[in-house]
């Protein structure tokens, strides 16, 4: 029995599922009414529980997978190539420190690399010429402008012209 006033009724964790509610009421006399109500209720899964949603779940397991196993062979292939491009440095690096010629990188005609043999070639210590201006390595400022026009053609990727020659000096020590 329930207080007439209460005229709702609560349910909670319910399954899904077929329910049927009945409902049996009484006048204010007291006396029960011989026909109840009959309630047909379908109880709904949760939206995320619904049969339809699993192919979806697996649809987002299977492309988080496929997001994972393909950043981890782009990271794979970023270490490869690291680790091919500091080998490939290290042989440069042994070329050009045990060669037995002077060899120098040179940058809008400023040192920016050079072996032992082109320092001891020049007269300078090692590091010395590295960032300077390759006039240093001139005898003078004529023989300097020779290699302009020489660097020009380089620099567009042109063969240069090398038939004009700027004559180079040794540092005194």
């Amino acid at each position: 029995s329930t207080d007439p006033s209460n005229t709702r009724a609560t349910y909670t964790n319910l399954s899904p599922g077929d329910y049927t509610f009945l409902v049996k009421a009484t006048n204010a006399d007291g006396f029960w009414n011989p026909n109840e109500l009959k309630l047909k209720l379908k109880v709904l899964a949760p939206l995320w529980l619904r049969p339809w949603v699993k192919p979806i779940y697996l649809l987002i397991v299977f492309t988080l997978i496929l997001i994972y196993a393909n950043l981890q062979h782009g990271r794979l292939q970023r270490q490869r190539k690291i680790a091919t491009q500091q080998r490939l440095l290290k042989e440069q690096d042994a070329l050009l420190e045990n060669a037995m010629i002077g060899i120098v990188f040179v940058q809008n005609r400023h040192v920016m690399r050079c072996n032992g043999r082109f320092e001891e070639l020049f007269g300078y210590a090692p590091t010395e010429l590295l960032n300077r201006s390759t006039r240093v390595l001139y005898a003078s400022e004529d023989d300097y402008a020779v290699g302009e026009a020489a660097y020009e053609r380089l620099a567009r990727g042109e063969p240069a012209d090398l038939r004009d020659e700027g004559r180079v000096t040794r540092r005194e020590v």
